[in-house]
């Protein structure tokens, strides 16, 4: 405790040289005190760039005061996870070697029990340090309310952090070996990604300029991500590609792409990382990682980089000409609806329909989101095949439908519609089911 002391004593000493600095912004001089011979009160441009200029000093000094309890958070749960005596200490090396003499197979046992193991420990360290924890807490709080936004810091973001290094860091290698071991398509992934190596873009549905492209930077984050050891760095070299990528795109496009677009530069890139572990790393990403990450962006490019593996795997190398070239709706969670609606205008729309979402959670989406009114109409979700139609039950989940279909389906011939139906007995889903 008593170097903890000394820690924020030093950390407190940083912020006070930082304030000095910045020339003792707490205490800006008053409208009396300013030089009017330099910033006259008609002079609206002056006023706007010092008022910019203040912004940007405040904002600076906020984030500098975050980092300052990010790095004391940070210090003193590594000092917990290191301490020769600490509980903390004991509990992840005995975990880590009973993990290693334990059975490898099935693996998604083996990461499951990893990531309850982490989501124990943080519950643990936070019941033995609850009360640091709660005041370094309020103090990122307190920041996040001065700065009139939300920011990833948190101690619950630092202990994750820390917890996937000191359980992954031995565990790496192992757990990867697991998941090659029992995924009987790794062979099947590495050998298409070597070919598909000189594929060309127009061949996953991109254009052949792309070639010309400097792909570099993009190359380089993908290569990161097998490098890494824990699931987190994983994911933010995940999201550094995808950065990259736009930036890329950015630069050569007067307009941003969409999600159709996206995919197929995604697919390209990975073939030109040869990204031979891609697989295996989704999959490590998908069980490892805090679900609560995964409900924002992070989940999104983790399914768009799932399912630019999924596509490689099933890619039709000897026939490319006559297959369908991916699209965002082949992206698992993501499904693509038609409308046979008079409400609504769209022919279609990709919409983030869940693998577990049923037929009836599917329509109360739809309808929420359009906000149709169900007063005078009900509503039913159809799976259309080159057999007919077919009303879905309110328990089917239409995603199962999807991932039975061919791979070089025709969407004329393969679809789930949205219909308007006349109000009545056999409607299979309004608001009062």
């Amino acid at each position: 405790d008593d170097e903890d002391d000394e820690d924020e004593r030093r950390d407190g000493h940083a912020s006070r040289s930082y304030d000095g600095e910045t020339s003792g912004f707490n205490e800006l001089p008053s409208s009396d005190s300013l030089d009017q011979s330099h910033l006259s009160i008609g002079d609206s441009g002056s006023r706007t760039r010092s008022s910019s200029m203040l912004k940007w000093r405040f904002r600076r000094k906020q984030r500098d005061q975050r980092h300052v309890i990010e790095a004391r958070i940070t210090r003193f749960v590594h000092k917990q996870l290191k301490g020769l005596r600490s509980p903390e200490r004991r509990t992840v090396e005995n975990f880590v070697k009973c993990t290693l003499a334990a059975s490898t197979s099935p693996y998604s046992n083996v990461l499951r029990n990893i990531r309850q193991f982490v989501d124990g420990m943080r519950n643990f360290m936070w019941r033995r340090h609850e009360q640091k924890f709660l005041r370094w807490s309020d103090e990122l709080e307190l920041i996040d309310d001065e700065q009139d936004g939300d920011s990833d810091a948190s101690v619950d973001t630092v202990l994750e952090a820390a917890l996937q290094l000191a359980v992954m860091q031995p565990l790496h290698m192992f757990v990867r070996v697991c998941i090659s071991n029992e995924l009987s398509t790794t062979s099947q992934f590495k050998s298409k990604l070597r070919l598909l190596h000189s594929c060309r873009p127009s061949q996953f549905g991109g254009n052949d300029e792309h070639l010309s492209w400097n792909w570099d930077d993009v190359v380089v984050a993908l290569n990161k991500i097998s490098f890494v050891t824990t699931p987190l760095h994983k994911l933010e070299a995940l999201l550094e590609a995808v950065s990259a990528l736009h930036k890329l795109v950015n630069s050569h496009h007067a307009a941003p792409v969409g999600a159709d677009e996206f995919l197929p530069l995604f697919i390209f890139a990975v073939t030109q990382a040869q990204a031979l572990q891609a697989e295996v790393d989704s999959e490590m990403m998908w069980l490892l990682l805090d679900p609560r990450v995964l409900s924002g962006e992070g989940g999104y490019y983790l399914t768009t980089f799932t399912s630019a593996v999924q596509v490689i795997k099933t890619f039709d190398t000897q026939s490319a000409a006559g297959s369908r070239l991916p699209t965002v709706d082949d992206v698992e969670g993501f499904l693509r609806i038609h409308f046979v609606a008079k409400h609504i205008s769209l022919v279609f729309k990709t919409l983030p329909i869940h693998r577990t979402m049923t037929a009836h959670d599917t329509c109360e989406l739809i309808i929420n989101k359009f906000h149709l009114d169900t007063s005078s109409a009900s509503f039913a979700l159809f799976e259309v095949t080159p057999e007919g139609a077919r009303q879905l039950e309110l328990h089917e989940p239409p995603q199962d439908l999807k991932s039975k279909w061919p791979w070089n389906r025709d969407a004329s011939t393969y679809r789930i519609e949205f219909r308007e139906l006349p109000r009545g007995p056999d409607s299979s889903c309004d608001t009062e089911c």
